[in-house]
């Protein structure tokens, strides 16, 4: 992956934590160990020993170190000890917390700052942050003055391994992120013995350890944190606050987050404190890397003319490093302190700058020189800069820019390299670009798997045939593909790289370059395959999006195998490629994928597969050449003549799915639809093609599959057959029974020349419901031991249908399938017959007989299902079938098993109400067969999908409907007779007057008339309005009924009603019905023999002239304006009950008129037969047309009489006479003069003319 670069160069930076005082104690020692000098600082030159020991042995535990959990404490060995499991799982807590120190990408895209801790010995000593640059002076020595001190690591140090041009070296990132803390927390055990002076002593000895630990990392600046474990009793205890206090304060620990005090809790609750604990010190790891920041920000201002003017050490080589170089150098340490404190974009704008400084030292070969140590570091430090700017864009989701800045960095190194003579046509550059896509496609590859998204530049599918085409376009080398495809760039490099090798090797004074030496000892196929895997395995993963890029990679990866010798893989992959573009018809690219397949097969001598992967080639005739055809035949031949390896191998079985067919084969089915067992005429037609190679085969059999699982017709090869024969027979293929099919043998000459056709003719039987298609024709080789099985698609053929005729000529066919016949299953044949006499009554019980007849050979199970559509009036009919009455369906009724011949009907009986019309019956019979017990076991299973079908004949009925009598009516309205006294008016229920209704009933048209039983009236709707007095149909002196009506035929009756009120809002309606009782006659078809009651309306009782009369006489018109003229109104009470009248009239306000007298009168009380007569003078105030004042007029009835509201009572309709006045009005002059009268609705119009 990324192993060609220094891991701290492209690891992802996090801020360290030091924890110590959780290791295990050390063990005893065997023997008192000798004093210990005191460590050396410097060396011969001066340098400090820091850069000697490895990491691990600087991290690691002291020889002279202290117990874990301080001097004089004592644990328990059992496993029940709190303590121990409190420092158990806090070692396992922080080990957990040091994993993500190898981590490239960060999950968090930088998102969060996190630690990464590392468990460390509390008495391990830091590397020192400046050593001197020489020696010490001798004491004998003139010079008294000291040498400078300055950074091991920085080239102005004679001991570094920088000096003195080099610009960052990998150990000043690893010291960073593994040697020197941002932050250190030590665990210590406080005291808790019950002698009080044991404590104070303890105390004292635990600041001096804070003290000594903590002298080393306040000129650092690196924080230091304590945490005290304590028992929880020891937390209850008041004392323990004053004992934390005096540790802090004689300890100078500051009072943010330097001291913490534990005791054994739950995993859980130990948890949250190490969460509470590193975002409490975190603030004090961002202010170390700030301080950090801000002390090479003032370096990086100052002038380095010094180190300029220095002379350098003796036995150095080159000069110091330029201002281009601490440019360089101070803009990358910034970027690296910026990504500790996770400032991800000032940290990738720092890279940036120290990218851009590094080119154009670049550009200097003064500064940089060409293949030297220092421009190899410097190149890596380019590398690793562009993948630290392209993995800060991906962090803020830009994958555009993180491109683009590649694109720029290899654009901008192909220059360089043309100038520094590692141009493209050397070794070199390839595998610097190699590296390049590699490591970018390792980063993408990441991002993925933590979460990122590549953008989908698809373009959204049009909504029409006529909608624009979308305008977004992406330039596909600016637009971030998948990991798979840079390890596919990576990949294709490597193998230019390889080329190029190849060719330079060729070239004269190859073998003394030193180059090429290094280059010759490289695994170019190794280097290439793991790349060519990579993509192949991350393209996989990313599933159908780029199939078509791994099919390639796979396609490249298998061709890299063969070029290394490795054909046996190499096969694989073909095999693998070969299936998808098999499947997809790419014949093009699938030939030269078979015929390398072919060929690795022949080289790792797999027989078996090269015959498979030959005779396919075969098939790609216009993709080959006459001549390269004839060679795979001959070789698949040779092949054939020697037996195979093994004998009981399965038949080598080519794919022509999507290959050219060895011979073009077409199917022709005359019928193309037909029942189960029912048979159709077929051919098979075979021909080989004309111009192009045909292939010289040994066939020996040709095996023709139906889709039905049949047994194959199997033709053998006999060259006696007759070469010339161009029809073979097969008879008839279908005999259900007998018939001597299975033991038959088919012979024919299957050998073809160029354009030659062979037609197998027959007859076949459809077995079951499905498509009856020939399957496939498989060509059979049988030779040596060999099985060879080529099979062909008949239906796949796009030539013209063609049928041989019996002359042997062939005609095209017009059908819609040829290639295959519709197998229809068997049917039940039954007819249905629907037996009624039209039209149904409403109201009875209609008989439909419904008879079904067995026209089949075979014995049938038959069931009747009657549907009732709703009516539009939303009425309920209903249907009756075997006692069962339903509104809707009714499913199921058996009508039995019918032999052959045999008849069964059911009755269906319609009951119809509501309104007369049409309704509707969906009538199913349903059929099936029932099995013969003699029937063979085997038979029923072979017809089981036919026989167990059943047919539906639907028949839809619709019932004309109608009433069975009708009837028409005359009414007349009377008076009561005779005087009215004043007693009377104290009856219960006096008549207002009487009806006189004449009625004729007949039968209804159509059919054979209906007998009626009886015929009576029934007043019931209104009792307390009308009454029936009597009726003729009381007394039936003639003996006219029951009796049979027809259409023609009247029977007449009377009835006379009495009215009880004569109020005019009284409910008007039908005050009762009709009541017929008939029954159809016994000549009906199923005549029920319960009668029929049908319901008539009766008439609706006619209303009562008005009982009061209100007559408006106007003036005789024209009117003279200010002349005064009477206004006369009659108000007469006519009624015919014996009442008085309670009346109100009133007269509207006008602006046309002035009137003298009452505007508003009542007549409280006004007799039968009285008139009461008002008398107004008006005088119009308006010329013209004017509307006279409205009178109104209301009989107080019931509350409003009560309530003395004259305008709320029965208002009565007032009427004016047409032309002149009346004096004195009475009863008969009104009568005279209803005529002319009209009545006033808005008021009367009349005409005023000037005086």
């Amino acid at each position: 992956m990324a192993s060609s670069f220094p891991h701290e160069f492209i690891a992802h930076l996090s801020p360290l934590l030091f924890v110590s005082g959780l290791g295990p104690p050390p063990p005893p020692p065997a023997a008192p160990a000798p004093a210990a000098s005191p460590p050396t600082t410097t060396t011969a030159a001066g340098l400090s020993p820091l850069l000697a020991p490895s990491p691990e042995r600087l991290l690691s535990d002291s020889e002279d170190a202290k117990p874990v959990l301080g001097e004089g404490v004592q644990m328990q060995a059992g496993p029940e000890d709190p303590f121990r499991v409190l420092v158990d799982q806090l070692r396992g807590l922080f080990l957990g917390m040091g994993k993500g120190r190898a981590a490239i990408w960060d999950p968090a895209r930088g998102g969060r700052v996190a630690f990464v801790a590392s468990l460390v010995d509390k008495n391990l000593r830091l590397p020192p942050l400046k050593t001197p640059t020489a020696p010490p002076p001798s004491p004998s020595s003139s010079v008294s003055q000291n040498p400078p001190y300055k950074s091991p690591l920085s080239p102005a140090h004679p001991a570094s391994p920088l000096y003195p041009d080099g610009l960052i070296a990998p150990i000043w990132v690893r010291k960073h992120r593994e040697l020197v803390p941002a932050v250190w927390v030590c665990f210590w055990r406080v005291c808790e013995s019950e002698d009080e002076e044991e404590v104070r002593r303890r105390d004292r000895e635990l600041v001096g350890e804070i003290m000594e630990r903590k002298r080393g990392l306040l000129e650092r600046g690196i924080k230091f944190t304590v945490v005290l474990l304590a028992s929880r009793r020891l937390l209850d205890d008041p004392a323990l606050d004053p004992r934390l206090s005096s540790i802090r304060r004689l300890a100078s620990l500051d009072s943010k987050a330097s001291l913490f005090v534990l005791s054994p809790v739950p995993l859980v609750e130990l948890q949250d404190f190490l969460s509470s604990l590193c975002t409490s010190i975190l603030p004090s790891a961002l202010a170390y890397f700030t301080e950090h920041s801000k002390s090479v920000r003032r370096k990086r201002f100052k002038a380095h003319r010094q180190s300029l003017a220095e002379p350098l050490a003796a036995g150095a080589a080159g000069r110091p490093l330029g201002s281009q170089g601490w440019a360089v150098r101070y803009e990358y340490k910034m970027g690296v302190f910026a990504e500790f404190r996770g400032e991800g974009e000032v940290a990738r704008k720092h890279y940036e700058d120290a990218y851009l400084a590094l080119l154009e030292m670049f550009g200097s070969t003064a500064l940089l020189p060409p293949r030297t140590k220092r421009w190899a570091e410097a190149k890596v430090l380019a590398d690793t800069l562009n993948f630290k700017i392209a993995k800060h864009y991906l962090y803020h989701d830009e994958p555009a820019r993180a491109l683009a800045h590649l694109n720029r960095h290899l654009a901008r190194f192909a220059e360089l390299s043309n100038g520094w003579g590692i141009g493209e046509e050397t070794p070199e550059w390839w595998s610097w670009l190699s590296k390049q896509y590699r490591l970018f496609a390792h980063l993408i590859d990441l991002a993925l798997r933590s979460g990122l998204r590549i953008p989908f530049h698809q373009p959204p599918p049009t909504t029409g045939p006529h909608a624009p085409l979308p305008s977004t376009a992406v330039n596909p080398a600016t637009a971030l593909q998948s990991p798979g495809y840079y390890y596919y760039l990576a990949a294709r490099a490597a193998a230019t790289r390889r080329d190029r090798f190849r060719a330079a090797m060729d070239a004269p004074g190859a073998k003394e370059s030193q180059a090429l030496a290094l280059e010759g000892k490289v695994d170019h196929a190794g280097i290439i395959v793991e790349l060519y895997e990579k993509a192949y395995e991350v393209l996989k993963r990313v599933g159908k999006t780029n199939e078509r890029l791994t099919l390639l990679v796979a396609a490249r990866l298998a061709e890299t195998h063969y070029d290394a010798g490795r054909y046996a893989i190499a096969l694989r992959f073909y095999d693998r490629i070969a299936r998808t573009y098999r499947r997809e018809g790419w014949t093009t690219i699938l030939a030269s994928i078979l015929e390398r397949a072919y060929d690795c097969a022949k080289r790792t001598e797999d027989r078996e597969t090269a015959v498979r992967f030959g005779v396919e080639c075969l098939g790609q005739r216009e993709e080959r050449v006459q001549e390269e055809l004839l060679r795979i035949e001959a070789e698949v031949l040779e092949m054939l003549e020697t037996p195979p390896a093994s004998a009981d191998k399965q038949p080598v079985k080519p794919d022509m799915s999507t290959s050219s067919p060895l011979f073009r084969t077409s199917a022709v089915f005359l019928h193309p639809t037909l029942e189960v067992h029912d048979s159709t005429p077929f051919q098979l037609h075979i021909a080989s093609s004309t111009g192009v190679h045909t292939p010289r085969l040994p066939f020996s059999a040709l095996r023709i599959e139906f889709a039905d699982g049949r047994a194959p017709v199997v033709v053998r090869h006999a060259a006696e057959a007759g070469d010339k024969a161009q029809v073979i027979e097969l008879g008839d293929l279908g005999v259900r029974e007998g018939g001597g099919q299975e033991g038959r043998v088919w012979e024919a000459n299957l050998r073809w020349e160029s354009g030659e056709r062979k037609v197998f003719e027959g007859r076949v039987e459809g077995r079951q419901k499905g498509e009856l298609k020939i399957t496939a024709t498989v060509f059979i080789i049988e030779q040596n031991g060999w099985t060879v099985e080529i099979a062909h698609d008949p239906t796949a053929s796009t030539d013209r249908a063609l049928w041989s005729g019996a002359d042997g000529k062939l005609r095209p066919v017009e059908l819609e399938h040829p290639a295959f016949a519709v197998v229809e299953r068997r049917r039940p044949k039954i007819e249905v017959d629907l037996r009624y006499d039209a039209p149904a009554y409403l109201g009875e019980k209609f008989p439909i007989v419904v008879e079904a007849r067995n026209v089949d050979e075979r014995s049938l199970e038959v069931s009747l299902d009657v549907l009732l559509q709703p009516a539009e009036d939303d009425v309920e009919n209903s249907i009756t079938l075997d006692n069962e009455t339903s509104t809707g369906l009714i499913k199921g009724s058996a009508l039995g098993v019918l032999p052959p011949g045999g008849r069964a009907s059911k009755t269906v009986l319609l009951r119809a109400l509501g309104a007369a019309g049409e309704r509707l019956l969906d009538i199913s019979v349903l059929a099936r067969a029932v099995r013969e017990a003699r029937e063979a076991e085997e038979e029923k299973q072979r017809e089981k999908d036919a026989e167990e079908t059943a047919s539906e004949t639907l028949r839809t009925l619709a019932v004309p409907t109608a009433h069975a009598v009708h009837a028409a009516w005359e009414s007349k309205v009377k008076a009561p007779q005779g005087a009215v006294g004043l007693l009377e008016e104290l009856e219960e229920e006096p008549e207002v007057g009487a009806v006189e209704v004449l009625g004729r009933l007949g039968a209804a048209a159509g059919g054979e008339g209906v007998e009626v039983l009886r015929v009576g009236v029934v007043c019931e709707a209104n009792p307390d309005i009308v009454r029936m007095k009597g009726t003729s149909l009381d007394r039936d002196e003639r003996g006219l009924l029951p009796a049979r009506w027809k259409f023609g035929e009247d029977f007449a009756f009377s009835y006379v009603l009495a009215l009880l009120d004569e109020d005019e809002d009284a409910p008007a309606g039908s005050p009762g019905w009709l009541e017929v009782v008939w029954r159809r006659p016994s000549t009906s078809v199923e005549s029920p023999s319960e009668p029929t009651t049908s319901r008539l309306p009766l008439p609706p009782v006619p209303p009562l002239p008005p009982s009061i009369h209100a007559i408006l006489t106007p003036p005789p018109a024209p009117l003279t304006l200010h002349k005064p003229t009477r206004l006369l109104c009659v108000l007469t009470n006519a009624s015919s009950t014996r009442r008085t009248a309670d009346l109100s009239l009133h007269v509207d306000s006008s602006d046309t008129f002035v009137f003298a007298g009452p505007r508003q009168v009542r007549i409280p009380r006004l007799l039968l037969g009285m008139s009461w007569t008002g008398e107004w003078e008006v005088i119009p105030l308006r010329v013209g047309e004017v509307k006279l004042p409205r009178v109104r007029v209301w009989e107080m009835v019931g509350r409003s009489a009560e309530a003395q509201q004259p305008d709320q009572g029965r208002e009565v309709r007032v009427t004016v006479l047409g032309k002149g006045g009346v004096g004195e009005a009475g009863r008969e002059e009104e009568r005279r003069s209803a005529e002319s009268a009209r009545p006033v609705e808005e008021g009367v119009w009349v005409f005023v003319k000037p005086a």
